[in-house]
């Protein structure tokens, strides 16, 4: 016995036929498709004490400031205009409080549970004049209880972390550089931290908010030509292919400038 398939029919399965080999072709791209990854490298926001020059006068640790209420206000804006819908599943920091704090506004901004942990070796370059060496805390007067053999304060300090209300999921435990390390020796180190984060989070796409150097080595590594500068809240986006792993190139980049030779 033949059924005999009217119009309306005809019509509802050819188009699920179609939605079939829709669903297939998607499919089939999917597997074809090659894996990449993102790698966000931003500066901090804006800090204290520039804002405020007599801050470090009575501060508790006045080799690390915090951020300003614009600082804040930027770096949250900064994830949800320009890094919401990037896919970014972690958010890593600096332990210095300005990258925390500004890690922390950014994860509220892409709606994360907080920051996923510290990683000592985006920290701040140690070297002379930054007042880090001296590893004088005023609230005791004393030398802070170290975190590394170089009898550097504590990062990131608790009370702090406690005071501006920051989400810090996890604390790395590796020790913190040396103290008197050069800039080439710090950009060594930003690179090198750079790809094993990277690699250790392969393919998730990752927010590190670290300190100037660190988004301009972020530049070199991804093959840009020149010398760069960050302003605060400035970020570098990197991506890789999984054919090419070994290989980074800058996406695009935000509030980043590269210096104009004039002679």
């Amino acid at each position: 016995m033949s059924v005999v398939v009217g119009p309306q029919e005809q019509q509802q399965s050819e188009a699920e036929q179609s939605q079939v080999q829709r669903l297939n072709l998607a499919a089939e791209s999917s597997q074809n498709a090659v894996q990449a990854q993102h790698l966000f490298v931003m500066r901090h926001g804006h800090r204290l004490d520039t804002a405020d020059r007599k801050w470090r006068l009575t501060a508790e640790r006045p080799f690390d400031t915090p951020i300003t209420g614009v600082g804040e206000a930027a770096a949250y804006q900064r994830g949800k205009i320009h890094l919401r819908g990037k896919d970014i599943k972690l958010v890593l920091s600096s332990p210095f409080l300005r990258c925390l704090q500004t890690a922390d506004q950014v994860a509220r901004a892409l709606q994360l549970p907080g920051i996923s942990s510290t990683c000592n070796g985006m920290c701040e370059i140690m070297c002379t004049g930054s007042g880090i060496d001296s590893g004088v805390d005023r609230r005791s007067g004393n030398e802070s209880s170290s975190s590394s053999a170089a009898g550097l304060p504590k990062f990131p300090d608790q009370e702090m972390v406690e005071k501006h209300k920051i989400r810090l999921l996890e604390e790395d435990t590796a020790p913190l550089p040396e103290a008197q390390e050069t800039i080439d020796d710090a950009r060594k180190r930003y690179n090198q931290t750079l790809r094993t984060l990277a690699d250790k989070h392969w393919p998730h796409n990752l927010l590190v908010v670290t300190h100037e150097y660190g988004v301009i080595e972020a530049m070199a590594l991804g093959r840009a030509k020149g010398e760069y500068e960050a302003s605060y809240c400035g970020y570098v986006e990197l991506c890789r292919s999984e054919e090419e792993r070994e290989v980074w190139a800058v996406d695009h980049y935000v509030d980043v400038f590269q210096y104009e030779s004039f002679f």
